[in-house]
């Protein structure tokens, strides 16, 4: 049994001048690579796409790309994210996948909910992203993301059960798009608004093997459980391109499984900080280039170093310069060593202004931000 395991794509994602087409040329590699490797699956395990409202462009580079798949025979099992689920809950008509659900394509098994998709050769849980808005109540944020992540263990724990009591003598696999405890965050932390549930790892082990998605730095979380991480990169702080790619995970039930990592070769983002080394910025070709300057550049400078970047090979360069130093009038290079209530009042007195009521005020504004 082999399956080709990824996540996180976000077809439709607008960054640092990439098009679409981009990301979709990688989710055409993870088709290529499943036939090349013989998989039995295919497995997305959320984040498809990266807006619920998905464009012609995305949904036909998506299509391209789950036909090959099933025209090789490939099983194709995909599951929802956050960014890529249900819009109102309730409602499965406002799920982004309910389009590619109703066609009941051959081969291709769409999970919109909670349930369990059998395979000739296996039989998956899928698990999709539990937003907020699915849980109604009165409580804190905090106590809503606990109660949460109860209900998602048992869900999973559910799921687990019910895969073992129809007794198939298949493995048992987990898909999901979530967060495990102490897992290794990437470039989809920004995302996270103050809510994401988290499970333990442990969660995982009555399955023959957990695929995962939504966080975006790829990682064994456990001895069955695997992030494929998202196999482009999305940022300065996400992983190498040499570190993005998939999983091919293959064994049986029961049996020791292997993993393997596949590379999906994407654009690389590279930062040079200046002055350039001797024999110019290193550019690798077609990279996504920050540039950092030590001290304030004028525009001359900022052009030409820019022109250097893009004649090496760089697609797309952005520039970054140190924050101004901002002093108020009046203020002397060493008042920013004494204490706040010294500066107002030394700013007051240079610059011919009564220090009461005006002091005594910022006082109490300052204590009341410190007492909470």
């Amino acid at each position: 049994m082999k399956i080709l395991h990824m996540a996180d794509q976000h077809l439709g994602l607008a960054s640092y001048g990439r098009p679409v087409e981009e990301f979709g040329a990688t989710l055409m590699t993870f088709s290529r690579a499943a036939v090349l490797e013989q998989v039995d699956v295919a497995v997305i395990a959320g984040d498809l796409f990266h807006s619920r409202r998905p464009g012609p462009a995305e949904i036909l580079l998506a299509v391209r790309a789950i036909r090959v798949l099933t025209e090789a025979g490939i099983d194709t099992v995909i599951g929802p994210g956050n960014h890529d689920g249900m819009g109102t809950i309730a409602d499965p008509g406002s799920h982004t996948l309910a389009w590619m659900a109703e066609l009941a394509l051959n081969r291709v098994h769409v999970a919109t909910g909670p349930e369990l998709i059998e395979t000739p050769k296996a039989c998956f849980a899928v698990l999709p992203y539990a937003h907020r808005r699915s849980i109604e109540s009165t409580a804190t944020l905090r106590e809503r993301t606990d109660e949460a992540s109860r209900v998602l263990e048992q869900t999973i724990n559910d799921l687990g059960a019910r895969q073992l009591a129809r007794g198939r003598g298949v493995p048992n696999v987990f898909v999901g798009h979530l967060t495990t405890v102490s897992a290794r965050l990437g470039s989809e932390a920004a995302m996270q608004l103050g809510w994401d549930t988290t499970v333990d790892p442990a969660v995982f082990d009555r399955f023959d093997v957990a695929c995962l998605g939504h966080i975006h730095v790829r990682q064994v979380v456990s001895e069955k459980a695997f992030y494929a991480g998202s196999p482009d990169v999305h940022g300065f702080d996400d992983q190498p391109a040499e570190e993005k790619g998939f999983w091919l995970h293959e064994g049986d039930q029961g049996t020791p499984w292997t993993h393997r990592f596949i590379a999906s070769h994407p654009r690389a983002f590279q930062t040079i900080d200046l002055p350039y080394p001797e024999g110019g910025p290193g550019v690798a070709k077609g990279a996504v280039v920050r540039i950092r300057f030590a001290t304030g550049p004028t525009p001359a400078e900022i052009r030409d170093v820019v022109d250097l970047a893009k004649a090496a090979g760089a697609s797309f360069v952005k520039v970054v310069v140190p924050e101004p130093e901002r002093r108020y009038r009046g203020q002397s290079a060493e008042l920013g060593e004494l204490p706040i209530k010294a500066q107002m009042e030394r700013w007051l007195e240079v610059n011919g202004h009564s220090k009461e009521p005006a002091l005594s005020i910022a006082v109490d504004v300052i204590s009341s931000f410190s007492a909470e």
